[in-house]
């Protein structure tokens, strides 16, 4: 069944997502000391920053999908040559970068038990597989999704919801324990109907791209879907805007939107929390170049945990 879209900005009551109040959104802007921090603002870019000559963690990279293991951040990426796997450090430093399937991008990746969901674009569809460790794009297919791009994987016990882009608007899919696929369902479009007096309004009304899915268990113990997406302006801008959830199909945009946006073309987020750090990386652009950047809130008392 076809969910409503929420296209006027009817915030539901999630605290300014998940009532624990609009101060309660993270960093120094986000309110008094003392309270949770959510891991939503503000991030602070650390590459790339051209006025400090720093680089792009990889240049030309693109599509980065972040997940906690042991205790250290891995990371897939893709470049024209397909998509990599590497581990990253404290300092941001990406290492021991290696090309794990050649001819595909834009990676996803969850824990799924003991091994990992892992999902890629390749010949104009997502695929979708259960794989042994975050690098293994070698695994059998367990479904493929026509026509869809920019995968996101959350799972549900044996069950996977996979969120996918098409049309410039974010679809899931869910995948059941026998192989089952279901029909789409539309959870985010553009807000093209936005009426709002924001002050940026409507910032993606032309579309939004690249969702990201975690699921996260908030300060008040209740469990929650974030969404990292890209935001498509009415010049073609892009910026990161933020996006929750109770059910992970009925979501909301935060009514400060875009949380990140310094160079007007930010995009493809993937957001993971290790220790006290949010990381953010996500595609950026210098001049005519491009290639992968990261952000970071660091905080006393993160509340969203995931």
């Amino acid at each position: 069944m076809q969910v409503p879209l929420l296209t006027s900005r009817r915030w539901l009551a999630l605290g300014c997502l998940c009532a624990v109040g609009c101060g309660a959104a993270g960093g120094t802007d986000g309110g008094g000391a003392g309270l949770p921090d959510r891991g939503i603002v503000p991030y602070e870019k650390l590459a790339p920053v051209p006025d400090e000559d720093v680089d792009f963690l990889v240049p030309a990279g693109g599509n980065p999908a972040a997940l906690v293991v042991d205790g250290a951040v891995e990371l897939l990426y893709d470049d024209p040559e397909g998509i990599w796997h590497a581990s990253v450090q404290a300092d941001g430093a990406v290492v021991d970068a290696r090309l794990v399937r050649a001819g595909a991008s834009g990676a996803a990746v969850a824990r799924w038990g003991d091994g990992f969901a892992i999902a890629w674009v390749e010949a104009d569809a997502v695929v979708v597989a259960r794989g042994t460790a975050v690098d293994d794009l070698d695994a059998e297919p367990l479904a493929t999704l026509p026509g869809a791009s920019s995968p996101s994987v959350v799972v549900q016990g044996e069950a996977l919801l996979i969120y996918v882009t098409r049309d410039l608007a974010v679809d899931v899919h869910s995948l059941t324990a026998d192989g089952a696929v279901s029909a789409a369902v539309r959870v985010l479009d553009s807000d093209a109907d936005c009426i709002d007096e924001a002050e940026d309004p409507c910032w993606d009304r032309m579309g939004v791209d690249d969702a990201e899915v975690r699921v996260a268990r908030t300060a008040l113990g209740r469990t929650v879907f974030r969404m990292m997406y890209t935001g498509v302006g009415t010049s073609f801008n892009r910026g990161v805007g933020f996006a929750a959830s109770f059910d992970g199909v009925a979501f909301n945009r935060y009514p400060f939107n875009p949380i990140f946006s310094e160079s007007g073309r930010e995009s493809q987020p993937s957001n993971v929390k290790l220790g006290n750090t949010y990381w953010l990386f996500f595609r950026d652009r210098v001049g005519n170049a491009e290639g992968l950047g990261y952000a970071t809130i660091e905080v006393d008392s993160p509340s969203d945990q995931f």
